[in-house]
């Protein structure tokens, strides 16, 4: 128990894993890992099959790097596990797995779960809110087999709205008095999920606006790689750092520009849909490579007319050799992950 489980956020072109441990004054993130995936296709059905993240992960053993045990709980991207919500005739679990099967259009070559978000009456007589997902078998056989052939037991494969909530719920005090709400920008379609305490009561992804083709052309235009691309998000931005030049940070704005302004259009029509549910969050927690970019929350912030902030543990929350970890938002979804039946 002392160990706890190690969260494994799979994103399109990062793998980042996270163990939450117990600590004298309660739970601490105490250790952190960020590799990027092998390949220029990144993470997706084919190259998953090909082995793609037992060879991203094998040059950096997860028990070098501060972590203790193998139960892992592990996350796939929104493009192999997308979250869905319908809403349904209110009936027995068995039959709303009929009928989610049907509205998704699965076939044998995907398997779906589902949890009810909440119950309302329509003219039509009682409906239910369900929040599904789907993937296909393969892929989730080959990931349990390649963290299997790293020495990891794979025990849960957990949907993303969930580890977001956890994760929300971890740092914000604020959610038992309303719905606030998370979204995971990274470089594939980023989820955006209202929760409350009980969990995630509305999901949505929100396609064509991923970080991923900015990512490739600031790589190209500067002639970096992955990781010194994320380093340069992190301390430059969308706005001049002391570290970096302005004509820098302003190509890059210019290359974030498009996904942002898709970005932002999504998130107003989904904001005006949750507002006529009665279900509008207070505030969005940012997570993933959005969540690190320097001057990203205000730049949202402003344009959405609600407050955007990136999430980010409390000093008293990291564990002494992570004190000064910096952009903490990449790995939310991965400490959501590992808080799996923890009391957050």
């Amino acid at each position: 128990r002392s160990r706890g489980l190690i969260g494994i956020d799979l994103g399109t072109r990062f793998i980042k894993a996270a163990q939450v441990r117990p600590g004298i004054a309660g739970l601490k993130l105490a250790a952190v890992q960020s590799v990027p995936v092998q390949g220029r296709q990144g993470l997706c059905d084919a190259t998953i099959k090909h082995g793609a993240i037992r060879n991203s992960l094998s040059g950096t053993p997860l028990q070098s790097t501060g972590f203790r045990g193998r139960r892992v709980i592990l996350g796939l991207p929104t493009e192999l596990a997308e979250p869905r919500c319908v809403e349904l005739p209110l009936a027995d679990e068995p039959e709303l797995a009929v009928m989610v099967e049907q509205e998704l259009g699965t076939t044998g070559n995907l398997q779906s779960d589902f949890w009810t978000a909440e119950t309302t009456r329509s003219a039509d007589g009682e409906i239910c809110r369900i929040n599904a997902i789907e993937a296909s078998p393969d892929v989730l056989n080959r990931c349990v087999e390649d963290l299997a052939c790293l020495g990891m037991d794979c025990e849960i494969i957990d949907a993303l709205p969930f580890a977001l909530s956890r994760a929300v719920q971890f740092i914000d005090p604020t959610v038992s008095n309303g719905p606030v709400a998370a979204l995971d920008w990274g470089a594939g379609h980023p989820s955006f999920v209202v929760v409350n305490e009980d969990g995630p009561i509305l999901t949505r992804s929100l396609r064509g606006c991923g970080l991923g083709t900015a990512i490739d052309q600031i790589q190209t235009q500067l002639s970096i790689d992955e990781m010194e691309c994320a380093q340069l998000l992190t301390t430059c931005g969308i706005q001049a750092a002391g570290k970096v030049t302005s004509r820098i940070a302003e190509q890059i704005g210019r290359n974030i520009a498009d996904s942002l302004d898709q970005l932002i259009d999504q998130l107003q029509r989904t904001l005006a849909f949750a507002d006529q549910r009665g279900v509008k969050p207070k505030h969005i927690w940012l997570f993933g490579c959005g969540g690190t970019i320097a001057g990203m929350d205000q730049a949202l912030s402003a344009q959405l007319d609600i407050e955007v902030r990136n999430w980010q543990l409390a000093p008293e929350q990291l564990a002494r050799p992570l004190a000064s970890l910096p952009a903490h938002a990449i790995f939310g979804a991965a400490v959501g992950f590992s808080l799996l039946n923890r009391n957050a």
